[in-house]
């Protein structure tokens, strides 16, 4: 769930896109096995077609202007990327220091 404060521009969207720090910073939204690609893609989409200022996450403050733009294709990027290595080592996920290493 987001909510778009429409007086301020500013667009609450939880975990909705996952931990950002900034920078090279971000963390997916996803939990394996009950995650749905289908479903945080559409999210996306919508968060995307909206008239926002300001994008503030549940975790680690606002973020504005131009990264807050590009934060919903940051957000589909770092999926992408993480679920690739959780996939590509699918067999090692118990071995926490390999998949460091693979991070």
């Amino acid at each position: 769930m987001a909510l778009l404060d429409e007086k301020t521009g500013n667009l609450f969207v939880g975990d909705a896109l996952g931990i950002y720090l900034g920078g090279k910073t971000h963390l997916p939204p996803f939990m394996p096995p009950s995650w749905d690609p289908g479903a945080f893609y559409a999210s996306l989409d919508k968060l995307k077609h909206l008239d926002y200022r300001r994008i503030c996450l549940a975790h680690f403050g606002c973020v504005s202007g131009e990264e807050a733009g590009r934060l919903p294709e940051t957000a589909a990027a770092t999926y992408a990327g993480w679920w690739r290595v959780f996939e590509e080592n699918a067999h090692k996920l118990e071995d926490v220091e390999y998949l460091m290493g693979e991070i």
